[in-house]
């Protein structure tokens, strides 16, 4: 493992559809706001202050279960994750836009099911989608889901999704 490799887990589980001091989640679990992620404490201050661009990995994620899924439908249950909040170094192009946007798409990812129930289940990314940052200071990380098939619509609306563990990885740039 690179020293100069850092972590970050965030799991949704920790954060209520009310604000508070970690953030919060939509009532549809879609939308998680992670509060006040402090860069410079998660890489160290002496790898932060010799740094100024960082990248950002999602390594895996992890899902729990008992979801009931009466009003999903196959296509549901396929999300693009995407992330918003830090100093992304580029610009992605939404085609249902047409404008570009600042937020990073880090990768798919299908909700298993057994039945009408959504089972517990993890993907290791094995060839993971990195984006560049700028260092600033604290951000709110925001990760939310995309329905990659009703291009009218950026967000599911008809179900619940269960709780979920995401794992980046940051790493800095020379």
């Amino acid at each position: 493992m690179d020293l100069l490799q850092s972590q970050l887990v965030l799991k949704t589980c920790q954060l209520p559809v009310n604000e508070n001091e970690l953030g919060y989640t939509n009532s549809t679990n879609t939308k998680f706001v992670f509060k006040n992620i402090k860069i410079a404490k998660l890489v160290g201050p002496e790898i932060y202050e010799n740094f100024s661009i960082f990248s950002l990995t999602l390594k895996s994620v992890s899902n729990t279960s008992n979801v009931d899924l009466t009003n999903a439908t196959a296509n549901d249950l396929i999300v693009q994750i995407n992330v918003s909040g830090m100093s992304f170094l580029h610009s992605g192009y939404k085609t249902s836009s047409q404008n570009l946007s600042k937020d990073a798409s880090m990768g798919f990812y299908q909700f298993p099911t057994s039945g009408n129930v959504v089972v517990p289940s993890y993907k290791d990314y094995a060839n993971p989608i990195s984006v560049n940052f700028q260092k600033n200071s604290d951000c709110d990380l925001q990760i939310f889901y995309e329905n990659i098939y009703d291009v009218n619509s950026n967000i599911i609306t008809n179900m619940v999704f269960p709780d979920i563990v995401f794992i980046f990885q940051i790493t800095p740039v020379e």
